[in-house]
């Protein structure tokens, strides 16, 4: 999306996880993508513990093979203040 002297004012990027499976890095930084935004980790929903994202080295390693921009984020399900500054830690 460009404002009305033609500058880029919006970028396509995509959010993924171990959620997303076969991802074809190659097709993606091809169609346009400029960049992924990869979930680093979480905290469990029943158990309350923290995990790193299963596909979060495998991910991050292929976009930057395919030179796509990386952003991380965490999940978080923090339910007390401990629990919020342990995430913030991590």
């Amino acid at each position: 999306m460009s404002d009305d002297n033609n500058n880029k004012i919006s970028h396509l990027g995509v959010d993924l996880s171990y959620h997303n499976s076969d991802v074809n890095w190659d097709e993606l930084a091809a169609s346009g993508c400029e960049f992924v935004m990869l979930r680093i980790g979480f905290r469990g929903y029943t158990e309350g513990g923290i995990a790193v994202d299963e596909k979060f080295k495998e991910y991050s390693k292929e976009a930057k093979r395919v030179g796509l921009k990386l952003g991380v984020y965490f999940f978080t399900q923090a339910i007390s203040v401990e629990e919020a500054e342990e995430e913030a830690d991590f």
